[in-house]
């Protein structure tokens, strides 16, 4: 059976993806605050990408890889369709198509192009966040494409994608994406009061295992179109949600006492002086400048500690700190105290659709309404203690699941480029820390087994 093949843009072989590809899953996440370097990235590197697949006559899907930031912009709490949500794009009074739009702003100074786009970014709905706007403009991009007859176009948007549900063991994690660098942060003490706290208490926390994403990532590149839409040039892409928010059950102020209870029974012991493991309460809403001037005052104690800890020979762990508050200064932000209900319906159809078997062993929709939350957060920052924060000791005073596996088949190695046939390629281009974990791609090829079984077992209808 072909194995996958994975690599970066830049190293992609054009001949032999003319020659054999089928399908060409597209993993872009460079999360960053500089609207020109997010637009590059994202917009800019999957219209290169689509331009590549215009020339490989047996494609068959073209999957692009979305995030749920997109639709950060509609109201609170809002039900979100698995739909496209075209952007008014208008630069110096004069509205445009999202190519005319990235074009200009590709042409400005950074400086320029700022000043611009963040009172447009502010009345659109996303605040400052760059990168789910550069994600919006990113979908129309890859709906609008011609890419070829009989080529199915997929977006998948997934939410908070953290430690996975099942392989290779549950709550298995390598990256602080997500929110599983925010729960680092609050094990080192950057949460000093509920004033340093960016979300609302309200605000529904959208998780998703990284193992599932995976597996509805290749489901939905081995369905495709649905036959009516099949052969069609112009199609709309299928979208699906890899999200969790219909179960609407993690509030963030329940996640803070989690939270709490878990750290409080085992504190870090390289956390910061005076860490207080806090909870907020429900009235809890962020005020930005409070946030702000939190956030300026624990930097300060970062480089005194790490100062400090380093002085101690504690490298390892100062390294940690400085980390774990680079990712902690691009999470904790009120622009991205969004919170919307995202449908499932497209997921669930997919999933109905499956053979049996395939449905059983991969699952590709995350339910949490039944699910024991608390043993699932304590099972989290269990695997969080140990695998990033470099704790072994064992946990103390609350129910997990944890369990950590020392030994399991790494089934892709990212430095040898695979022989033979290759009609799945994966071209990943992240930014480490942010963005999609890079587990997902070790998955790939034991996954993407399970994708070609799914050629044959997909009911399409």
């Amino acid at each position: 059976m072909p194995r996958p093949w994975y690599k970066g843009t830049r190293y992609l072989d054009t001949s032999a993806c003319s020659a054999c590809c089928q399908h060409f899953l597209i993993l872009i996440a460079v999360c960053w605050s500089d609207l020109l370097v997010s637009h590059r990235h994202n917009y800019i590197s999957t219209q290169h990408i689509l331009n590549l697949a215009q020339h490989m006559p047996h494609l068959r899907c073209f999957l692009h890889m979305s995030t749920f930031g997109t639709v950060f912009n509609q109201p609170w709490l809002s039900s979100v369709h698995e739909q496209l949500y075209p952007l008014p794009l208008n630069l110096n009074n004069q509205f445009m198509t999202h190519v005319e739009f990235v074009q200009q702003l590709m042409s400005m100074p950074s400086e320029t192009a700022d000043e611009l786009v963040r009172p447009m970014l502010e009345r659109l709905g996303f605040g400052y966040a760059a990168y789910a706007f550069g994600k919006s403009l990113t979908e129309q991009l890859v709906a609008a494409a011609d890419i070829g007859q009989g080529v199915s176009k997929v977006i998948v948007r997934p939410s908070m994608v953290t430690a996975t549900a099942g392989e290779p063991y549950p709550r298995y994690l390598t990256g602080y994406a997500g929110f599983i660098s925010y729960i680092m942060a609050y094990a080192v003490g950057l949460f000093p009061g509920h004033q340093s706290v960016a979300w609302s208490a309200d605000l529904l926390l959208d998780l998703i295992p990284c193992d599932v994403v995976a597996n509805l990532t290749l489901a939905a590149a081995a369905a495709g179109l649905p036959n009516s839409a099949a052969g069609l040039v112009d199609a709309q892409p299928v979208i699906y949600h890899a999200t969790s928010s219909h179960t609407r059950v993690l509030e963030m102020y329940r996640v803070y006492q989690f939270m709490s209870k878990f750290w409080r029974a085992n504190p870090l012991p390289y956390a910061l002086p005076d860490t207080r493991y806090i909870e907020i309460p429900r009235w809890h809403q962020p005020d930005t400048s409070a946030v702000e001037a939190a956030r300026q005052h624990v930097d300060t104690k970062i480089q005194q500690h790490c100062t400090d800890l380093i002085s101690r020979g504690l490298t390892t762990e100062a390294k940690i700190l400085k980390t774990t508050f680079a990712a902690f200064n691009i999470l904790n932000r009120t622009h991205y105290n969004r919170s919307v209900v995202c449908s499932v319906d497209n997921v669930k159809a997919l999933a109905a659709r499956l053979d049996p078997k395939d449905r059983q062993e991969f699952n590709i929709v995350w339910d949490a309404s039944g699910a024991d939350l608390e043993a699932y957060m304590n099972t989290f920052q269990a695997a969080i203690r140990c695998l990033l924060l470099r704790v072994d000791t064992p946990v103390q005073g609350v129910r997990h699941n944890f369990c950590r596996v020392t030994e399991y088949h790494a089934v892709v190695s990212a430095e040898k480029e695979p022989s033979g046939d290759h009609n799945v390629i994966i071209t990943a281009w992240l930014v480490a820390g942010v963005g999609l974990p890079l587990q997902i791609l070790h998955y790939a090829e034991s996954a993407v087994q399970h994708m070609h079984m799914l050629d044959q077992h997909v009911h399409v209808g």
